[in-house]
C-alpha cells in the first residue's frame, strides 16, 4: 500500500510539475516578479532539477509519516474507547445472565420442594395424592424400578 501511495504521488507530482513547467514556456517574462518560485526551479536546459524533485518527495514522505502517526494516535484512543465500552457491556451482560440464573434456580428449587403447588395442573397426572401416602419402603421400591 505504501508503494501504490509513492507512486501515485510521484505520479501526481510530476503531472502538476510537469503542466507548471509548460507555463514556464509561455511565459519568457521571467524577470518581472525576481527569482522563480520553489515549483519552477530548472536547470540550465528548462528541466526540473533531481535534487528538487527528490526533496519534493522526501518532504512529502515526512509528511504521510506525519499523517501516519497522528492517525495511529487518533485510531489507538477509538480502540481503548470501544473495548473499554465492550467489556462494560461485556461486564453488565454477565451479571444479568448470573441474577437470571439464579432466579430460575431458586424458582427450580421451590418448584421441587413444594410439589404439590400445581403439581397435577402442570403434569397433568391424578397419582399424586395416592402415591403421597406411600410409605417409604414402597417409595424405594419404585425408584428402583
Amino acid at each position: 500500500m505504501k508503494t501504490t501511495f509513492l507512486f501515485s504521488s510521484i505520479s501526481c507530482a510530476l503531472f502538476i510539475l510537469s503542466s507548471v513547467n509548460a507555463q514556464c514556456y509561455r511565459s519568457s517574462n521571467k524577470s518581472s516578479k525576481g527569482a522563480l518560485p520553489l515549483c519552477k526551479r530548472l536547470d540550465e536546459d528548462g528541466h526540473i532539477t533531481h535534487a528538487y524533485l527528490q526533496q519534493r518527495l522526501i518532504n512529502v514522505y515526512d509528511k504521510e509519516q506525519e499523517k501516519k502517526k497522528e492517525w495511529q494516535k487518533w485510531f489507538d484512543k477509538q480502540k481503548t474507547i470501544v473495548t473499554k465500552d465492550l467489556e462494560d457491556k461485556k461486564e453488565q451482560w454477565l451479571r444479568e445472565c448470573e441474577n437470571s440464573w439464579e432466579d430460575y434456580m431458586v424458582k427450580l428449587e421451590n418448584k421441587w420442594m413444594h410439589p404439590d403447588l400445581g403439581f397435577e395442573n402442570e403434569y397433568k397426572c391424578k397419582l399424586f395424592p395416592h402415591c403421597g401416602k406411600w410409605p417409604g419402603k414402597k417409595w424405594l421400591l419404585w425408584f428402583k424400578k
